[in-house]
């Protein structure tokens, strides 16, 4: 598919998409060898860490504020980058701790379990080993989660389709003295459980209050997109085109979107206006050209 991206639209095009690619690739030859490496030093068992590696120019990276880890999660992320920066010495590693999962086990009244978690939830939930309850501000201070993000972390916790905290009081905000407690009575007819993030909120005049909504996955669409994933949709709009119109030789415009839309519907949803700018830009590039009788009509101009 790259091969054929890269034959029509230039390399330029696929450079980001075949760096992703060679990311995920050196990744799990990097992890092979850092397992490998633990299990020379008698470290293996116990805690595991699995790292993807991933060039910040190929991939949309954010800087995230740095949170403070468990001690267990610290020690994994240091030996790897000793690892990693010995065989790679003058790179530097920034850890997205954003981005993360972790899975835990944990003791209750019936039993243990086992979650599937985000990284700051299993921040959060660490610090229950210590202690039995702890209001907002004192989770706050432990973890150094971004305001916005702790809270949704912790009602997705205290969700009352969930329940792994007891919030008290229990409504559906969060002051600085509200308190979250472990909840020794949890039950799930799972054994291993996934815990559901709530959506981001929109941000608000105050950053100690956050409505309770309803729990959604957090890869839910959003109405604005990066600049760098429209130039992206611009390109496979473009690439889509001009592989229908190669095949086709002419056609009019409106069979033209058609076409573009159907091929386009499993990826990401287009509007017909996005179709005509980017054929009005394939025609300035002399990809595509108007009849000379009827403008609606579009001809394939050979390379």
């Amino acid at each position: 598919m790259i091969t054929e991206l890269k034959g029509e639209c230039g390399h330029q095009y696929t450079s980001r998409v075949e760096g992703m690619f060679k990311d995920m690739d050196v990744s799990r030859t990097v992890m092979k060898q850092f397992k490998n490496f633990r299990l020379k030093q008698g470290r293996s068992g116990g805690s595991e860490i699995s790292v993807t590696v991933l060039t910040r120019g190929f991939w949309l990276i954010s800087t995230v504020p740095k949170c403070t880890l468990p001690k267990v999660a610290q020690y994994m992320i240091d030996e790897f980058t000793g690892f990693y920066l010995q065989k790679h010495s003058g790179r530097r590693l920034t850890w997205q701790t954003n981005l993360g999962t972790a899975e835990v086990r944990a003791t209750f009244e019936k039993g243990k379990k086992e979650f599937l978690l985000h990284t700051y939830q299993m921040c959060i939930m660490m610090l229950y080993n210590n202690t039995l309850s702890l209001t907002y501000e004192e989770i706050k201070q432990a973890t150094k989660i971004p305001d916005q993000e702790l809270e949704r972390h912790l009602l997705s916790l205290a969700h009352p389709k969930v329940r792994l905290l007891k919030k008290t009081p229990n409504n559906k905000f969060i002051a600085n003295d509200h308190v979250f407690a472990y909840n020794f009575h949890y039950t799930s007819k799972l054994k291993r459980v996934k815990i559901p993030l709530l959506s981001a909120a929109k941000p608000s005049t105050s950053s100690l209050t956050s409505p309770l909504s309803s729990i959604t996955s957090p890869l839910s669409p959003v109405k604005t997109f990066p600049d760098t994933l429209i130039e992206t949709r611009k390109s496979r709009v473009e690439v889509t085109i001009v592989r229908v119109m190669k095949e086709r030789k002419t056609l009019e415009h409106n069979a033209l979107v058609d076409e573009v839309t159907s091929q386009l519907t499993n990826r990401f949803p287009v509007e017909p206006k996005f179709i005509k700018k980017r054929i009005e830009s394939l025609i300035e590039r002399d990809y595509l050209t108007r009849d000379k009788e009827n403008s609606r009509v579009y001809h394939y101009v050979a390379s």
